[in-house]
């Protein structure tokens, strides 16, 4: 089902690239993600500190459904103040893209747009690649190029933290990929404030490697590789005159349900992530509970409404005491 849901969606949408990203658990409905680029870019208008669609944080598109007989929507793009909000705000998703956003500081929009920046997020801070399979473009060091000449590693150098690195450049705290120098600004001015950007919050280097991030508290590493499956070499028909089952898994401490996948024998890696899109540890400010209302008043007792008491027959005199008066009477 999934798969037919894809290729549908694919052929809708007409995409160059689309595949499955994970499932989000929500309070009501789930997510079913999907990630992909469209052959155009539609570019839309919006504020100029934001990045376009195809650039920056808005370089991936994604698509959400909450079934896989339903139809996909491809969420909006975003801007630098929903991911500023969501860097500080911790949200658990009711599964409806219309629902509003309660949490403070205040969020510029639905859950379509935290989700957005949610799934943003997670994407461009945990998805893995083999260290070598992609390298500095020369003409821009921002901009990353498959290198023709990399070969793929072995099954015991792909269970080594310092093999991996980062696919996508990390999120600034300002809400984009790369700094923002207003247009108007002529090149000496550019220059100036780019440099004093740069100097406040420096770009972190493109394909680092895991082994640089910061431990997660408790370990003395962000990730955590395993190996499953059958470690038996044995013979096959490919160049090296070898192969293996074995697969190796490297899960996400501070992303918790994102797992990057990498088999050896078939040359090829994957990330999925199966979570409540809530990072691990962050500041919970829950909703204020209500004001308590006061208890309601006693209600007075009252009469039963269907109580049937006896009627009370009121005698005008007794049959003797008459009898009595009449003989007198007739003394």
């Amino acid at each position: 089902m999934l798969q037919v849901s894809l290729k549908r969606l694919c052929s809708k949408e007409d995409l160059k690239q689309l595949s499955f990203w994970g499932k989000i658990f929500c309070t009501n409905k789930n997510y079913f993600v999907a990630k992909g680029m469209h052959r155009v870019n539609v570019v839309d208008s919006c504020p100029a500190n934001w990045e376009e669609s195809g650039a920056g944080c808005n370089k991936l598109s994604f698509w959400v459904t909450n079934g896989l007989m339903e139809d996909w929507v491809e969420l909006p793009v975003i801007g630098p103040e929903h991911l500023c909000v969501a860097f500080e705000t911790k949200v658990m998703l009711t599964g409806n893209l219309n629902s509003p956003i309660q949490t403070y500081p205040p969020f510029p929009g639905k859950e379509k747009h935290f989700l957005k920046a949610q799934i943003v997020r997670i994407t461009f801070s945990s998805s893995l690649s083999p260290g070598g399979v992609y390298k500095l473009n020369e003409e821009n060091e921002r901009e990353t190029q498959l290198d023709a000449e990399f070969a793929w590693p072995g099954r015991d150098e792909l269970y080594a933290n310092e093999k991996w690195v980062h696919m996508y450049p990390q999120v600034l705290k300002s809400g984009r990929i790369t700094h923002y120098v207003p247009k108007h600004l002529d090149e000496e001015q550019a220059n100036e404030l780019k440099a004093s950007l740069e100097e406040k919050e420096p770009y972190v280097e493109r394909l680092r490697a895991i082994t640089e991030d910061t431990p997660f508290e408790g370990y003395e590493t962000n990730y955590l590789l395993r190996q499953y499956g059958d470690k038996q070499i044995f013979a096959s028909d490919g160049e090296d005159g070898n192969a293996t089952n074995n697969v190796c898994t490297i899960r996400s401490l501070t992303w918790p349900g994102f797992y990057t996948i990498a088999s050896s024998r078939h040359k090829t890696w994957s990330s999925l992530y199966f979570g409540t899109a809530i990072k691990a540890k962050q500041v919970f400010i829950p909703n204020q509970p209500s004001d308590v209302k006061p208890d309601p008043d006693d209600v007075a007792e009252m009469p039963e409404p269907n109580h049937k008491e006896e009627p009370k027959v009121e005698v005008e005199g007794d049959g003797e005491g008459d009898a009595d008066a009449d003989a007198d009477g007739e003394d």
